[in-house]
């Protein structure tokens, strides 16, 4: 009986633990949101429109809203506010062709020479930046 009652409250903790991941953490991390901006328009994507697929160098965001995704793609250049880790990280273009990082930022995306974001299967690429210290 003993046992059963550990078990039931690392559950309940392992619960409580994920349903805190979007508490905010940073004073400058809006957690749970993901902003496009590319100083004409700004769109503002709620947890529910996307997913955040993070890994050591490269993470994916996949775009679930369709209308969303529309607006998105039309954007020239953007630049991505998301918070990871608690955390607020920036995203910033980088025309395909570059060999060089865009500066002051967390990581790059690839775009295309109009400046829109080149995306693979409803997903955007996010490149881990080397030189970001």
């Amino acid at each position: 009986m003993g046992l059963l009652k550990i078990i039931a409250l690392s559950i309940t903790t392992v619960c409580l633990i994920q349903n805190k991941s979007c508490e905010q953490k940073d004073s400058s991390c809006i957690c749970c949101k993901l902003t496009f901006d590319d100083s004409i328009n700004k769109n503002i994507l709620k947890e529910t429109d996307y997913n955040l697929i993070d890994d050591e160098l490269i993470s994916q965001l996949v775009i679930v809203n369709y209308s969303k995704k529309k607006l998105i793609f039309e954007m020239v250049e953007p630049t991505i506010i998301f918070c990871n880790n608690n955390k607020q990280k920036i995203a910033k273009p980088n025309l395909i062709t570059n060999s060089s990082f865009p500066a002051n930022c967390d990581y790059f995306y690839p775009t295309d020479f109009s400046g829109k974001i080149i995306m693979f299967n409803d997903t955007i690429p996010l490149y881990k930046n080397p030189i970001k210290k």
